[in-house]
């Protein structure tokens, strides 16, 4: 009988045990919110992208309406033919703090412009504040100094790749590998 009931215990708590070490669904999740958002950028969706943003972000742009003319303003000054690839990579890492999930994601993008090709990997910061149902991203270029300002409680087990920027000018065919964005030296 003894038995039994250890092996009740265990079956029921066995779920509970395992369940954070879990992550394929909360990586297909995370993979779902942010092609979601790749979707709503290559449309220029900007309220779709408003409402894939940090709740911080939101605030320190005055709101989401805010966010949605400031983006439409910054976006507006790239041609859409500009934009030739946006896509969103692997999931780099899950972790599950206290209080929510947390993650790091690879975005990529390359655009045409000005006769300059410019090719980036840039690591998104994801958080879910729903058990991994739903998830919020922001791009803080791998700079983990910029990221707290957006989301303080950024957990100090996720590993911020450095963004790479590689450009190349179109009609000389030469090309600047890994040159750090302006304000980033």
């Amino acid at each position: 009988m003894r038995k039994l009931g250890i092996i009740g215990a265990f079956l029921l708590m066995g779920p509970f045990c395992f369940a954070q070490n879990n992550t394929p669904p909360i990586k297909e999740a995370i993979q779902r919110s942010a092609d979601s958002m790749a979707t709503a950028f290559k449309a220029r969706n900007w309220k779709g992208i408003v409402h894939f943003s940090p709740p911080s972000v939101i605030d320190m742009a005055g709101g989401e309406e805010a966010l949605v003319q400031m983006t439409e303003s910054i976006m507006g000054q790239i041609p859409d033919s500009a934009i030739k690839e946006f896509s969103i990579g692997p999931v780099l890492q899950v972790v599950k703090t206290g209080k929510d999930w947390q993650c790091v994601v690879e975005q990529h993008m390359k655009m045409e412009i000005n006769g300059m090709r410019i090719t980036m990997v840039s690591p998104l910061i994801g958080q879910s504040v729903n058990n991994g149902a739903s998830w919020t991203f922001f791009d803080s270029k791998g700079d983990r100094e910029t990221a707290l300002q957006f989301f303080p409680t950024l957990s100090k087990e996720l590993v911020l790749p450095k963004s790479v920027q590689d450009v190349e000018q179109l009609n000389a065919g030469t090309k600047k590998p890994n040159v750090t964005p302006p304000g980033k030296e």
